[in-house]
């Protein structure tokens, strides 16, 4: 069973607050912001789950099995789909909805117990 980083949680509940900003600069800012923030906690999410496996597949000198490839068709996937969202949103949203992530590393900062990281 893989362990969620503290980042991935505290991301998730950062998100709400890139909404709330968004909301400031009108609705389809905050609809990007909202849009933007799940893609990016579900991408950390699965970059925990898939990481994860793949470096344990390393150490076991498995040669990452199919892990490395997927780990590749994700990122190929996250760059494919932002770029979409930055033509078909208000940049701005996009731009705040990616920010939970660096909300959600503030917050890891200030509150996770060196056991936890």
């Amino acid at each position: 069973m893989t362990t969620l980083p503290p980042i991935l949680r505290n991301s998730a509940l950062a998100w709400p607050l890139t909404v709330g900003l968004g909301a400031a600069f009108g609705e389809a800012t905050a609809w990007a912001a909202g849009a933007a923030g799940l893609l990016a906690v579900a991408n950390m999410g699965a970059m925990s789950f898939v990481g994860s496996r793949f470096i344990a597949s390393l150490s076991r000198a498995e040669g990452g099995g199919l892990w490395g490839p997927l780990l590749i068709i994700k990122t190929g996937l996250m760059v494919g789909v932002v770029t979409e969202l930055l033509e078909v949103l208000p940049p701005l949203g996009v731009g705040l909805g990616l920010s939970s992530l660096m909300f959600g590393a503030l917050l890891t900062a200030l509150t996770a117990t060196p056991h936890e990281v």
